[in-house]
């Protein structure tokens, strides 16, 4: 019964402070917002190209002044 008491206690405290309370609304102190469409359509273009291995497609996306150095 000794041995049962504090790691029943120990139990008890850990589910009571790694319980995570679900919220609806967003963290307002993490500075994040939704991204605006084109932003979207880009990412999804540039992901595409990624993982079809067209890598002169994907470099049309990115600015003039970028240097991509691939690296194999």
């Amino acid at each position: 019964m000794k041995t049962t008491l504090p790691l029943l206690c120990m139990s008890i405290l850990l589910l009571v402070a790694c319980r995570n309370e679900p919220s609806d609304e967003p963290d307002s102190s993490a500075g994040y917002s939704a991204v605006p469409a084109p932003y979207l359509v880009l990412t999804q273009k540039a992901l595409t190209y990624q993982a079809d291995d067209q890598l002169d497609a994907w470099g049309s996306l990115l600015a003039e002044d970028v240097e991509y150095h691939s690296p194999g």
